[in-house]
C-alpha cells in the first residue's frame, strides 16, 4: 500500500494496489483522481445518484472466499441497467490479493455472486440474438437472461481500468445455476465473466458479520432447494386456513350452502 494526499482537498488516502490502479476516489472530498505512476491527478467531483441504494459492505473488509482464497474490497461500484422505463440498481464490489489478482463480489436484489473473468476463447454462443440464445462454457450450456445497457452511476475505492461514472457497456447475463456467465461489450473491447451463486450465510461467514439483508425473490441462478416455495408459497394457504376457522362461529361447520330439485 502507498499514502497520498489528495491533489484536491489535501486529505489522506491510501492506496492498497499502487502499481496496479488507475483511478481512486478520494474518501474526504469524494472526488474520482486519476494514477499515473504514482502522481494523482484530479478529475472532477462525483455525485451518488439519490435514488441508488447503499452500500453493504465497507471498503476495506476482508473475507476469506472458495478455495480458501483471502481477499480485500478494495472498489465499490454501483451500475444500472433500465427496462420498460424502470431502473434496476446492484453493487459489485472488487476484490484484491496480491498473490492472485483480482476478483468480483456481486450484489443484486440482495443476491450474492462471487466472479471471475474467463478467457474469452473458451466460451461459444449459440442460437440466433434474443430469447432462444445460449452460450456454452467449460462443457454447460447456459440460457440467456437479460441483455441490456448497463451505466456505471456512482464508484468508490480504487479500480484498476478508467472507470467513468455514466460509462456504458452492453451487458448479457446467461444463466446454468448456480453460476452467472457473463459477457460485457464496450467499443474496444469483449470481456467474459462467470459467477457462483453464494447464500448470505456464506457471505457472512466469508466476512465473519452477520445480519445482511435478505433476498425476497429468487435469484437468477439461484439453485433450487424448494425452500423459498415451501416458506412464501404456503402463506396464501395459510391465509385461508386463518379466514375459513375465523368464518366457521359465523356459518356453522355443516350449513347448508345451497339445496334445490
Amino acid at each position: 500500500s502507498a499514502s497520498m494526499g489528495c491533489p484536491n482537498c489535501g486529505g489522506p488516502l491510501e492506496l492498497i494496489a499502487p502499481d496496479k490502479v488507475e483511478r481512486v476516489t478520494c474518501p474526504n472530498c469524494s472526488s474520482l483522481l486519476d494514477v499515473n505512476q504514482g502522481n494523482l491527478t484530479y478529475l472532477h467531483a462525483l455525485n451518488p445518484p439519490p435514488n441508488a441504494p447503499d452500500f453493504v459492505a465497507p471498503i476495506g473488509a476482508e473475507g476469506t472466499f472458495p478455495g480458501d482464497i483471502k481477499l480485500k474490497i478494495i472498489g465499490a461500484v454501483v451500475r444500472s441497467v433500465t427496462f420498460d422505463g424502470v431502473q434496476y440498481f446492484w453493487h459489485e464490489y472488487l476484490l484484491y490479493n496480491p498473490m492472485i489478482g483480482f476478483r468480483w463480489l456481486v450484489h443484486s436484489d440482495n443476491h450474492w455472486n462471487f466472479v471471475e473473468t474467463v478467457n474469452p476463447a473458451e466460451v461459444e454462443q449459440l442460437g440466433i440474438i434474443g430469447a432462444g440464445q445460449t452460450a456454452k462454457f467449460d462443457g454447460q450450456t447456459f440460457k440467456i437472461f437479460q441483455d441490456g445497457q448497463a451505466v456505471v452511476e456512482y464508484v468508490k475505492g480504487e479500480f484498476y481500468w478508467r472507470v467513468e461514472q455514466g460509462e456504458t457497456v452492453r451487458a448479457v447475463d446467461y444463466v446454468s445455476p448456480p453460476l452467472m456467465l457473463s459477457q460485457e461489450i464496450s467499443a474496444n473491447e469483449i470481456n467474459w465473466s462467470v459467477g457462483t451463486y453464494m447464500t448470505n450465510d456464506e457471505v457472512e461467514k466469508a466476512f465473519g458479520i452477520e445480519g445482511l439483508p435478505k433476498p425476497w425473490s429468487v435469484g437468477p441462478n439461484q439453485p433450487f432447494t424448494g425452500t423459498f416455495y415451501y416458506t412464501w408459497g404456503a402463506l396464501p394457504l395459510l391465509l385461508l386456513l386463518v379466514v375459513a376457522a375465523f368464518m366457521v362461529p359465523f356459518t356453522g361447520i355443516s350449513s347448508t350452502a345451497l339445496s334445490q330439485e
